[in-house]
């Protein structure tokens, strides 16, 4: 009997918790949550997180550190008094609390951020994580499974502002969910349609104000909600296993352009294009790139490919090849958002890169903040001693632009030279631009 009931408590265990951390699992989360707001004669509060850049963590710190963080995480979420706490996918916790009333929401969702703040120390790795958490109260005898589905819409919401804080469940954040539902069928009619768009920011040299080259940001052109951000799409293009198709449609469409632009320009403009580790993980770059190259006309040296900073942690076979072969093409490459990710600086030295962009958050405070100042400085160093071209993403100001252009930094890109526009406004401010330069000459 003894055996049998040991049996018991094993198949239990295997059937309700999540054995990596020690926290309830998604079904049993929803089961327990249903119980207890049918039993609660107060109103509930789900609390959903999720770890920011945890595949990023996988790649650099390895998979035993990342699931030491995991079961450190389920720790400490289980000391802030929630009535239950779930591990609701691969970084991705639940907690419920039985609230007194709604006005202590706050102070709980409080204490769960200020439980994470710490360091997390584990074999191998100090590591500071940061979660994007989303949160919705419920009234006595409501739907679990709404309650939790509201609070990964919140949590969605607070995932596009990481720095934003905790988010609370909205109304119209739901409408924004079914939104996203919606993009996401349409998308493979949307892609035959050809409905997706670039438009181009320019990128300006900060010592002669001469526009050197431009970021192509896609569009989607929706026939009924007009102009959507890659934010609203990207996602579920590689989800839907739809991004190989519209990625080498945008590079080819960008390649395009740029042989508008540049085919009678003595100093041609160079075009920067974002692209995935998808797709440097399911295609052959190189091959594509060269017949992109083939079918447009255009000169590879015109084309950048803007890759994350977590690319250079990929060790998969072929990915370092593919930058290889993409460099001996011609085509340069860019690592994007340079310095808020987990890379090591000697990544550098083994991939073939020829730009590295400052990201907008160290040059957005770079007046007020010392720290950055010196950040940005040596960001600019590193460049000019590896022979890397350095571009500051998110310049708005003058005093911005002459700080930058005062450290040396030769590129600059943002609102003060320009918002983002479709080709033919682009084609335009470039002719005036070209004009003012030449008489200024």
């Amino acid at each position: 009997m003894s055996a049998i009931r040991q049996t018991e408590i094993a198949l239990d265990r295997a059937a309700n918790l999540d054995i990596a951390t020690e926290c309830l699992n998604r079904q049993s989360f929803i089961v327990a949550v249903e119980k207890r707001l049918a039993a609660h004669d107060g109103p509930a509060l789900i609390v959903k997180l999720d770890v920011i850049g945890f595949h990023d963590i996988n790649a650099g710190y390895g998979f035993d550190v990342g699931d030491a963080l995991l079961l450190e995480t389920g720790r400490r979420l289980r000391e802030t008094g929630a009535a239950t706490v779930a591990r609701m996918g691969a970084n991705e916790f639940a907690l419920a609390f039985e609230l007194p009333d709604e006005a202590s929401a706050q102070l709980i969702v409080s204490r769960v951020t200020a439980a994470l703040e710490p360091d997390f120390v584990v074999p191998g790795a100090s590591v500071s994580l940061r979660f994007a958490v989303g949160y919705a109260i419920g009234e006595p005898g409501g739907s679990a499974i709404a309650l939790v589905r509201h609070a990964a819409t919140a949590l969605q919401t607070a995932k596009t502002d990481p720095l934003g804080g905790p988010c609370r469940f909205q109304r119209d954040d739901d409408k924004e969910a079914r939104l996203r539902v919606r993009l996401t069928r349409e998308l493979k009619v949307a892609i035959v349609n050809d409905e997706f768009v670039h438009h181009f920011q320019p990128q300006i040299d900060l010592s002669t104000g001469e526009w050197v080259g431009a970021e192509a940001l896609i569009r989607w052109n929706h026939p009924l909600f007009g102009s959507q951000p890659p934010g609203r799409f990207i996602e579920a293009a590689e989800r839907t296993g739809l991004l190989l198709a519209l990625g080498e449609r945008g590079v080819g469409a960008v390649a395009a352009f740029a042989r508008r632009i540049n085919e009678h320009r003595d100093r041609p403009l160079r075009f920067s294009v974002n692209v995935s580790a998808t797709e440097f993980l399911h295609r052959d770059m190189a091959e594509m790139m060269g017949r992109v190259l083939r079918q447009t006309g255009a000169e590879p040296d015109w084309l950048t490919l803007e890759i994350t900073e977590s690319m250079l942690l990929n060790s998969t076979p072929g990915v370092l090849d593919a930058f290889q072969r993409l460099r001996a093409l011609g085509v340069g490459l860019s690592v994007d958002d340079f310095g808020t990710g987990y890379s090591s600086l000697r990544m550098l030295e083994s991939f073939p890169v020829t730009e590295i962009k400052i990201d907008r958050s160290f040059v957005g405070e770079l007046a007020a903040s010392p720290a950055k100042m010196v950040i940005v400085r040596a960001i600019i160093e590193l460049g000019r001693a590896l022979g890397l071209a350095v571009v500051a993403e998110g310049v708005e100001t003058e005093a911005q632009r002459m700080l930058l252009a005062g450290m040396g930094c030769p590129i600059g890109q943002g609102y003060l030279f320009g918002h983002p526009v479709d080709g033919d406004n682009f084609a335009a401010n470039l002719a005036r631009a070209t004009e003012r330069t030449s008489g200024f000459d």
